[in-house]
């Protein structure tokens, strides 16, 4: 007997026109000894039962006519079959599971069912070989599954991408909101390309050093520390430095993000308490905070307002998730998450591919979300994990 797995029609079909069986002699459901004499022709284009002209044989008595396979025996009623009478002539039913007897025109379906006959490990070969001829497996059933279980899903995966960064937070030892602000901030300003040298940086300047030294020091600190002034000195240090200036638009280039960040680590104040705010007053606090922090400076680039928004997204929704684990207070987390509802969706690449297959982000969350599900479940092919992979395995409609 296998264990449970999660069983699709589309494998069903497979081997049973492939005849992968141990033996052509079988145990109906209710007992009876039968032997599969022709599996029939695969129906695969045009309605009506699944395999045409089977034969088997019952008790020494031969039946041709059609063969019909679901997950679970069930599906007949579902599909509406009893009420099409292309299916009066089903001799046989292939079930996955059994969970209902099928009574046809007045006569009783015999029933066939494989879950004792299914070689778990082929199954699970199969899947695995289906999974890898596309980026997002479910692409084309997706928009067939109730929104319920997708919109459960993208808080699932979302959690666990806020879960992340608190990790690896907690791994760093930051034990304060100044500094985990700090921090995320900092990584924050990295973006995709530059956030593992962000990463270093934070380390050779990390907050206890900036709380200990005054303001007007930090910014000549961070930036020395950086080595963004050597790079554009010498080429040869050029060489083995690790900011990153190909793939990035201009107003990205780390010259300029390191000089914005080292503003930052001088004028503003990581000791602020914008947990306590409500949404709205904290984007409006935050957006504020960052303004100020140019008031008296016209030679540093100014941040845009999507890199704002970039860094609502990235660091203060995390921020708000990490206030909300070290107080043990879960109206933090929920804050995380209407924050992200009321920002506008993010552009990249992995967005366009889920709008592609006609998912669409109408908010920062869905976008965080959907960046989430790709990363941890699309690109792994965990669709046994996934809700909506699931959902979208278990379906046999039609």
């Amino acid at each position: 007997m296998v264990t449970l797995i999660i069983m699709t029609e589309k494998y069903l079909h497979f081997i049973w026109k492939n005849k992968r069986f141990p033996s052509i002699d079988v145990q109906l459901f209710d007992e009876r000894k039968a032997t599969i004499l022709n599996v029939g022709e695969h129906n695969e284009n045009n309605s009506g039962p699944d395999f045409k002209l089977g034969a088997i044989e019952i008790e020494n008595v031969a039946l041709h006519g059609h063969i019909e396979l679901h997950v679970r025996s069930s599906d007949w009623y579902r599909h509406k079959h009893h009420e099409d009478e292309n299916y009066n002539n089903v001799i046989l039913h292939v079930v996955y599971i059994n969970d209902k007897q099928i009574i046809q025109n007045g006569v009783k379906i015999p029933t066939l069912e494989l879950k004792h006959y299914i070689d778990e490990n082929h199954y699970r070969q199969f899947i695995r070989k289906q999974l890898r001829s596309t980026e997002f497996p479910c692409e084309h059933q997706i928009n067939k599954i109730d929104p319920f279980f997708f919109n459960y899903m993208k808080i699932r995966a979302l959690t666990d991408k806020l879960n992340e960064k608190v990790r690896t937070l907690k791994q760093m030892k930051v034990a304060s909101k100044a500094e985990a602000l700090y921090h995320l901030l900092g990584q924050a300003f990295g973006t995709s390309i530059n956030k593992l040298p962000f990463s270093n940086l934070l380390q050779k300047v990390p907050y206890s050093v900036i709380e200990k030294i005054p303001a007007i020091k930090r910014y000549n600190l961070v930036l020395s520390e950086s080595g963004i002034i050597q790079q554009q000195i010498s080429s040869k240090y050029q060489q083995k430095n690790e900011w990153h200036y190909k793939g990035t638009r201009p107003k990205n280039f780390p010259s300029i993000r390191v000089r914005q960040f080292a503003l930052l680590a001088e004028k503003f104040d990581f000791e602020t308490s914008l947990q306590l705010l409500s949404v709205e007053e904290l984007k409006l606090a935050f957006s504020k905070m960052l303004t100020d922090c140019w008031q008296d400076n016209l030679t540093i680039e100014k941040l845009s307002k999507s890199f704002i928004n970039h860094l609502l997204i990235n660091a203060i929704a995390p921020f708000l998730w990490f206030s909300g684990e070290l107080d043990n207070n879960s109206n933090y987390q929920e804050k995380a998450m209407d924050l992200l509802s009321i920002l506008p969706p993010e552009k990249n690449n992995v967005i366009r591919k889920w709008n592609k297959i006609k998912v669409e982000a109408s908010s920062a969350f869905d976008t965080q979300a959907l960046l989430a599900m790709h990363r941890y479940y699309c690109c792994h092919k965990k669709c046994l994990s996934c809700n909506v992979g699931k959902k979208v395995l278990n379906r046999t409609d039609k």
